[in-house]
């Protein structure tokens, strides 16, 4: 376990931030753990070569919990699935977020398992209508090839993958009371527990209930777009949502510059052939149909964990407790503490793939690699709420200062605080922006200084 002691050594030192002092696992040990995630890694930075390197593993993540479908499981406190949420963050056109997201999803189309993604975009009774484990209105009506999509589908029906391309509306519908949307907010969370049942009664539809409820989700936005619900302080991030999310979020540096390869891109059978063959030994959930009630039979197959993985687990997870308690900063608790979670979730898929019964140290070292990348891309996502949120207040002070400044003849900086509210720094600031940038300008009386809109010497 020695690899792990670094972890445990420097704690007391380590801040919140983790920036300076990344846990980094022996990159020996788990080196060859997924292969398969190494070869979509590969494929997908060829194919999306302009990309944050982060993408590129959070998609083939993503692709293997979708096939997973809580078909693999592991027993820690509780049963243990490997479902989880991530977001591509960047700016437009800098970082090919939808590129590489849509290369995820072309290998889950191009494998056969498009029957397990949800559409496109769908509201929350919608998603729940048709994640519910019952057949659909006027099924007898369907033609035959109709029912066999939906007989493929039927075993599967409450454990799906959704990829959002711009999850921002989303947020921004899910954020007002009155839009159908709201109720995502608590939906995603309670898909996220991956609880026994989910039911939702409405008048309209009756009681819609969701057996062994499982949700993969890949969602993209801009980092602008996450600032009215991400702000430091913002509910989403003490209310348990955003702790359940990963955000791959690129550093302050400048995106690669690559190019397209020659030729079409097409999904090699070495990353679908290992897929079907995990579909396979995973199995297929027995369905019955009896008059019109449908019974699902899920085996999940069970992983048991190595000593070593069990005791990895703590010692990560007491590392980040440590850095918890050091920390006056809130906001990120809820995700620190779920790290090792995914942690484990990782690790469950690169074992169940590979054919293995058991989490070995291997796949639990990379996990934790994998997961501790996702920690400092967190770090990276709230230092850019920080300085946006910084910047909108001070743009926010300069309309204040100037709506004062173009109402009241030459105010002086006190006479602006008056009028504005603004406390004495903000004032200054927002002056010397004002004076910086050109719609006012300033001139002596006295012992102090006036500000009034800057004189045109257009003639």
């Amino acid at each position: 376990m020695t690899e792990y002691t670094s972890l445990l050594d420097e704690k007391a030192s380590l801040c919140i931030s983790g920036l300076s002092t990344k846990y980094s696992p022996n990159a020996g040990i788990g080196k060859d753990a997924c292969p398969w995630l190494d070869d979509y890694i590969d494929f997908s930075q060829k194919w999306s070569p302009r990309a944050h390197s982060l993408y590129h593993t959070a998609c083939g993540l993503w692709v293997l919990s979708t096939v997973a479908a809580r078909r693999v499981t592991t027993s820690f406190g509780k049963k243990r699935f490997t479902n989880f949420t991530v977001l591509l963050v960047g700016r437009t056109g800098l970082w090919a977020k939808s590129m590489t997201a849509q290369i995820a999803k072309e290998t889950i189309l191009k494998g056969g398992f498009g029957h397990l993604l949800l559409p496109d975009m769908c509201t929350p009774e919608k998603m729940v209508s048709m994640m519910a484990s019952r057949l659909p209105e006027g099924y007898e009506n369907l033609t035959v090839d109709e029912k066999d999509n939906f007989k493929q589908l039927l075993p599967f029906i409450g454990q799906r993958g959704w990829y959002y391309d711009e999850v921002s509306m989303l947020f921004r519908a899910m954020g007002r009371r009155d839009s159908p949307m709201a109720s995502f907010h608590g939906l995603l969370r309670k898909l996220d527990d991956t609880e026994e049942t989910y039911q939702n009664a409405t008048i309209s539809r009756g009681n819609d209930i969701i057996q062994k409820p499982y949700l993969a989700f890949l969602g993209c936005i801009t980092p602008a777009d996450m600032l009215d619900i991400a702000y430091p302080g913002a509910p989403m991030w003490s209310d348990g949502f955003f702790g359940r999310y990963l955000f791959a979020v690129p550093p302050k540096i400048d995106p690669p510059d690559g190019r397209f390869p020659v030729g079409e891109r097409e999904i090699p059978s070495s990353l679908l052939f290992p897929l079907q063959e995990w579909n396979k030994r995973l199995g297929i959930p027995k369905v019955e149909i009896h008059h019109g009630l449908v019974d699902i039979e899920h085996k999940p197959v069970s992983l048991t964990i190595d000593p070593d993985v069990f005791d990895g687990y703590y010692l990560y997870l007491d590392g980040l407790r440590e850095m918890i308690k050091h920390n006056e900063v809130c906001d990120l608790d809820g995700n620190y503490i779920r790290l090792p979670e995914f942690a484990l979730r990782f690790s469950m898929l690169f074992s169940s793939l590979s054919g293995s019964s058991v989490i070995s140290i291997a796949h639990w070292n990379k996990a934790v690699g994998i997961v501790e990348d996702f920690r400092m891309s967190l770090h990276f996502l709230y230092q850019q709420m920080s300085k946006l949120t910084r910047r909108h207040r001070e743009i926010s002070s300069e309309e204040k200062i100037l709506n004062v400044i173009n109402k009241k003849e030459s105010p002086t900086q006190r006479e602006i605080q008056q009028q504005t509210g603004l406390s004495t720094e903000e004032v200054q600031i927002g002056v010397s922006n004002l004076l910086a940038e050109g719609p006012i300008e300033e001139f002596p009386d006295g012992k102090t200084f006036r500000y009034r809109k800057k004189v045109s010497n257009d003639i």
